[in-house]
């Protein structure tokens, strides 16, 4: 979503679509609560910041490596 629509921010990478954390759980196949709960510790850890209407991906890289492992 990143590089389809994400634009350069000082902080980061903003999406410029709105991403819900249901559309989010419905694109990985899990469950709404389940994506609120990684979102919660994406945010503890500083990877993600804003609201579905703003979401700040703040470490892109740490994000692939954690789809990765």
């Amino acid at each position: 979503m990143a590089a389809r629509s994400g634009v350069k921010d000082p902080q980061g990478i903003r999406l410029i679509v709105r991403v819900t954390r249901e559309d989010m759980a419905n694109m990985v196949g899990t469950t709404t609560e389940t994506a609120i709960r990684i979102m919660s510790r994406f945010k503890r850890e500083h990877l993600v910041a804003g609201t579905a209407n703003r979401l700040l991906i703040r470490n892109l890289n740490r994000l692939k490596a954690l789809a990765a492992s």
